[in-house]
Order: C-alpha cells, then structure tokens, then sequence
C-alpha cells in the first residue's frame, strides 16, 4: 500500500511550504481540514499539527526560503530536487519522478 503524501500550501500565487511525509500520507485530508479551520495557522502550528499525523522520521515540513526545514538536525542534508522543485506544487521531491500517492492543496490569498 503506497503511503507517501504531501500537502502544498500556495499563497498569493506562490509556493509557501510544503509538508512532505514517507508514511501515513492517507492523513493528508485531516491537514487540510485542519487547514481549513486555521486558515491563518503560522508555520510552527503547521508543524506541530503534522506531527499528530506523521511520523518525525519521515516528515519534512519545508518552508519558501528552503532553508525553514524542520527537524533538519535529523537528516544529513536534503537531495537537491526539494530545493529545485520547490515552487512546483505537485512535485514529491522524495521521487525523482515527483510522483505522490496522496496530494492536496491548500490555497489563499493574504
């Protein structure tokens, strides 16, 4: 069963950040309709959120400067293509192809 997801959330027409998970990806509905709730939730809120869905170990929550990474003192570096493939919203960057069994969006405008 194919569980990797991933959640873009795209502000003013851009590519805000993106929660990326290697496991229970089927949580990515409950995100967003958590997102729906706390349309003005901050990155950390985000983050902690993720973290009732996710497993630490398999989720990035990576932010528009790239940099924003957290839980980055537990992985050794990032392949390049989260930073290359940053602002395609669809695009996993756990998968050379950018293929992601369960993907969502979440749009608004500041």
């Amino acid at each position: 069963m194919a569980t990797q997801g991933m959640l873009s959330i795209i502000e003013d027409g851009k590519v805000r950040l993106k929660v990326i998970t290697g496991s229970d990806g089927y949580h990515i509905p409950k995100l967003k309709a958590w997102l729906i709730e706390n349309p003005k939730a901050s990155n950390d809120e985000i983050y902690l959120k993720s973290l009732e869905l996710f497993s630490k170990y398999s989720l990035i929550v990576q932010t528009s400067s790239c940099d924003g990474l957290f839980d980055k003192d537990e992985i050794d570096g990032l392949p390049p293509l989260y930073v290359e493939k940053f602002d395609i919203p669809d695009f996993n960057p756990r998968w050379k192809s950018g293929l992601v069994e369960h993907y969502a969006v979440f749009t608004y405008n500041s």
